[in-house]
């Protein structure tokens, strides 16, 4: 499991976007990329996902279409805090913002 929404988070929190993202209920945004046919022959990446998400009004206004740190502005550390569920959320040392559980 990974989530792209560390960066964007850490993002929002030190740059005032006009227009924060404000991300609907999970399902309603896997019905939506499904619907867009998005999900039906080949993995999404992660560049495709942020670009639909933009389009979509889901990404903040003001954000570089990044989920990599170094693209964001922001500083390359490798998180060890724990997910809640006795496993380590870790960020791979290539600067993304992927957290690989």
């Amino acid at each position: 499991m990974f989530s792209p929404s560390a960066p964007a988070v850490e993002w929002q929190r030190l740059h005032s976007a006009r227009h924060p993202a404000v991300l609907p209920p999970a399902q309603d945004v896997l019905r939506e990329l499904d619907d867009d046919g998005l999900l039906d022959f080949e993995v999404l990446s992660v560049k495709a996902l942020i670009a639909w998400l933009s389009t979509r009004g889901y990404w903040p206004e003001d954000m570089p279409l990044s989920d990599r740190r170094a693209d964001l502005g922001l500083t390359a550390i490798c998180s060890s805090e724990p997910t809640g569920d006795g496993k380590v959320a870790a960020s791979p040392e290539d600067g993304s913002g992927l957290q690989l559980l």
